[in-house]
């Protein structure tokens, strides 16, 4: 069965997004989303507060619009972080950069001492854009273009995922292991 196909199965997949503070290893979650990858149910979608004395820098609320006063409120990773596990259950974890959102889901639990469960294993993941690459036929990393809000990215990656299911517009000359190479 092909990828796509086998991860649009019931209880297979969800994708899953996350809006950070920023980009580096300090960086903290401050919304996460994910949706079933079968049938594009909500799982989870919430805001994150950061912690205390933590603030949202302006150029990371230019990309995502998230401000410190939507976060005020909102419940910190250490709570937001077993809801999420759950959400997603024993599901293979679709994400558009799962290096990225892996990097800083596991950063921030580690950053509280909190056990980021499942999310900390690489198998557990599953990356779109390299898959999006690799049926496109390049190296290139193309951007999935943007909501730039964790479930608006996650519903985005889960159309991206739709779409893996045809053939590409362009189709690579079948090998011919006979042939010799010419001069």
């Amino acid at each position: 069965m092909h990828w796509a196909h086998a991860m649009l199965q019931p209880g297979v997949a969800c994708v899953l997004d996350v809006e950070t503070t920023g980009l580096g290893p300090t960086d903290r979650v401050i919304e996460v989303a994910a949706v079933d990858a079968h049938d594009g149910s909500v799982l989870i979608d919430t805001l994150v507060h950061p912690g205390p004395d933590v603030a949202i820098p302006a150029g990371a609320t230019r990309v995502h619009g998230i401000t410190n006063s939507m976060v005020a409120g909102a419940r910190p990773w250490s709570a937001v972080l077993p809801e999420v596990l759950a959400a997603v259950g024993g599901r293979t974890l679709l994400a558009y950069n799962s290096d990225f959102d892996r990097r800083m889901t596991v950063g921030h639990a580690r950053a509280l001492g909190v056990d980021p469960g499942r999310l900390h294993s690489v198998q557990a993941w599953q990356c779109l854009m390299k898959r999006r690459s690799m049926w496109l036929g390049t190296t290139t990393r193309i951007r999935l273009g943007g909501r730039h809000r964790a479930l608006g990215d996650a519903v985005a990656a889960r159309d991206l995922l739709l779409s893996l299911r045809e053939r590409p517009a362009h189709t690579l000359p079948a090998q011919q292991p006979n042939r010799k190479p010419t001069e």
